[in-house]
């Protein structure tokens, strides 16, 4: 029980996590990732001879959505792996419930002051979760692949 209940907690707390982030005002928005934006181009001498300044802040906010639903659909997978679910199964159906949720996110957004949903977003946000699926499919492999070799050297 306990170990089916703790991965849907964690698919619960980074929704909520994701839906704080997209329901802060644009302007509250905007500032919290021109800190980061600041930060880098303060420390990093490379990046700011490189990158324009608003180049920077952008790649900052959609790197955010990338690494938001990474983290979704990682937990939305640890859900569904204590659910019973394995392989193509699991990915499809995790990959459906994270951009399902991101299309309702960039809904919501429509909704709060100075944001706009913009549907490049919810492909941006793909990115991570498409990520995210892959990672998870490369050490499915790579766990059977090692499960076959020791299999094999004691048989």
């Amino acid at each position: 029980m306990f170990r089916k209940v703790v991965p849907i907690l964690l698919v619960i707390i980074w929704v909520i996590v994701i839906f704080n982030f997209s329901s802060h005002e644009g302007t509250v928005s905007q500032s919290k990732s021109q800190v980061i934006t600041n930060y880098i181009h303060e420390n990093y001498d490379e990046v700011s001879e490189r990158v324009d300044e608003n180049l920077l802040h952008y790649l900052v906010r959609k790197s955010a959505h990338v690494a938001l639903y990474f983290v979704l659909c990682l937990v939305v997978m640890n859900a569904l792996y204590f659910g019973g679910f394995r392989g193509k199964g699991l990915f499809g159906r995790a990959f459906f419930i994270c951009v399902f949720y991101a299309s309702l996110d960039e809904l919501n957004q429509r909704f709060v002051s100075n944001r706009g949903g913009q549907l490049k977003d919810v492909y941006i946000d793909s990115i991570g979760i498409i990520l995210a699926i892959a990672l998870a499919f490369a050490i499915e492999r790579a766990y059977n692949y090692i499960k076959r070799i020791k299999r094999s050297k004691d048989g």
